[in-house]
């Protein structure tokens, strides 16, 4: 009697079809999972710009919020930490920045930034609008 019922006992015990190592399912998801993960960024064609903000002076603006105009009728806000640097995903482009003084653009002040296909380091430096 007991050896009847060590191999029910087991088989309750063992791991579900679904979760075994040869099982074609799971690694087809796994594979259709990896394939979007690498496509998303592609498609998304944004990458990551990053450096500092430095004011007409030189100095870095510390803890300040900025805002972009990407000119598709939306704004990118970022903020400088306390060293002044920024980091911001932005679609490939040439950009006018702005610091927010009160929720609204400051206008008296603008910076160039530019960003590319891929990850890349540019400092802003703001200059007094003429």
């Amino acid at each position: 009697m007991l050896c009847a019922q060590s191999p029910t006992r087991i088989d309750i015990l063992s791991p579900s079809r679904r979760t075994q190592p040869g099982n074609s399912t799971t690694w087809a998801g796994r594979i259709v999972a990896i394939a979007f993960t690498l496509c998303l960024p592609i498609s998304a064609n944004a990458d990551l710009v990053s450096g500092r903000v430095y004011d007409p002076g030189g100095s870095v603006l510390p803890n300040t919020t900025f805002v972009v105009d990407t000119g598709k009728g939306e704004a990118v806000k970022f903020k400088t930490d306390e060293s002044g640097t920024f980091s911001v995903y932005l679609d490939p482009g040439r950009y006018t920045v702005h610091p927010l003084r009160e929720g609204k653009p400051d206008l008296s002040l603008e910076g160039i930034l530019e960003s590319y296909p891929q990850s890349a380091h540019q400092d802003i430096r703001l200059k007094k609008r003429k």
